[in-house]
């Protein structure tokens, strides 16, 4: 799976990131950097949506002049990344999700969602 954007990568530089291991004590200062980033990021959530696809259903795309559409199915991988409180180091979770949006009066309502 392709991921693309800055938000997924950067969860991981910035957990592995940091820590100064000029001294050649490479061992303990990336073991102290981790146990810091751990503890720093124990609430830290980050949310990706990806591989998003889009169909629409009733003829078009909305009711903003591009089309009559009524409703639409949107299907992508989410991936949810936090810091494992036992192991202390990043955890990635992937579902899949599937969200049914229903065009109301010019408004996309959401009438059913899926996850697996």
């Amino acid at each position: 799976m392709l991921i693309s954007g800055k938000s997924f990568h950067k969860f991981y530089f910035d957990f592995y990131g940091g820590g100064d291991n000029s001294d050649g004590g490479q061992d303990a200062d990336v073991a102290t950097t981790a146990d810091n980033k751990a503890a720093q990021s124990a609430t830290k959530i980050n949310i990706t949506m990806s591989n998003p696809h889009v169909r629409w259903l009733g003829g078009g795309c909305c009711s903003d002049g591009c089309g009559d559409g009524s409703a639409a199915v949107i299907s992508y991988v989410r991936m949810d990344q936090s810091v494992d409180s036992s192991e202390g180091g990043p955890v990635t979770r992937l579902s899949s999700e599937t969200r049914v949006w229903e065009n109301r009066d010019g408004r996309l309502v959401h009438v059913h969602f899926h996850k697996s």
